[in-house]
């Protein structure tokens, strides 16, 4: 970061590009280029981002996710989290994920960019967005709320949840012109063939968005998968899932 001086005054912009780190938990310097400096150079956002690390706020690091080598990832810092709200700073990631996380967040990241330009072009915008972390976080208070008025006796009668492995990977509140909101469901893929992509793929649509039309689900995939994952869901008749193909 040599010769870049420090941030000194937080913009519209860096704030939402550090709200899009935090919640997702990393982004990469193509990512952010690509949200948030679409009609300028990429070196345009990289001095920026480096102004803002140099602050403090944001931290810069290599990561290999993909198979395609070293890339510029960027995650949020305490410091960083501090500029915002604390009910909404400690819904944050901050640092890096994990190595077996790293590649799911990322692949989120580019489905959340697509999934924004899709919504503006139906008139509509992205509300909110829930990560995994957020998402656990309440099933696990739900089912802390069942065993207190129920006991831990596990009793389908009561408790017709998903289990823990079968939520949603991301959630996304979409609201439109009216004021109307919606949540979209989001399972990003992981390596499941066969038999296990079956199941994944009913307990998803049991629980990730529900079999109604209006309450679509995405199952967010890449491009060597699309055609497998595509048949599956075909397969299974569960229409109200859209398939979303990110990355190379």
């Amino acid at each position: 970061m040599a010769g870049y001086t420090r941030a000194k005054v937080v913009t519209e912009r860096d704030q939402e590009l550090m709200r899009f780190i935090g919640q997702g938990g990393v982004a990469t310097l193509d990512q952010l280029h690509r949200r948030h400096w679409p009609n300028a150079q990429v070196q345009t956002a990289r001095d920026r981002l480096s102004q803002l690390e140099k602050a403090g706020w944001i931290r810069a690091q290599p990561v290999s996710a993909g198979g395609q080598g070293n890339e510029i990832a960027f995650t949020l810092t305490r410091k960083g989290a501090a500029l915002f709200p604390k009910s909404e700073a400690e819904r944050f990631y901050i640092g890096l994920p994990s190595v077996s996380e790293l590649k799911q967040q990322l692949r989120g990241q580019d489905a959340r960019i697509q999934l924004e330009r899709y919504l503006v072009q139906r008139g509509e915008r992205l509300l909110y967005w829930k990560s995994e972390r957020e998402i656990r976080s309440e099933f696990y208070r739900e089912l802390f709320a069942y065993n207190k008025k129920y006991g831990y006796a596990f009793n389908k009668k009561h408790w017709d949840r998903p289990s823990v492995d079968d939520i949603a990977d991301a959630q996304a509140t979409v609201i439109d012109t009216e004021g109307n909101e919606r949540i979209i469901n989001i399972e990003i893929d992981g390596q499941y063939y066969g038999k296990m992509l079956d199941k994944k793929i009913e307990a998803f649509a049991k629980y990730g968005g529900g079999s109604s039309s209006s309450a679509q689900s995405m199952w967010v995939t890449t491009p060597n998968r699309a055609e497998r994952v595509g048949a599956a869901l075909s397969a299974h008749n569960h229409g109200h899932i859209l398939l979303m193909v990110v990355g190379n």
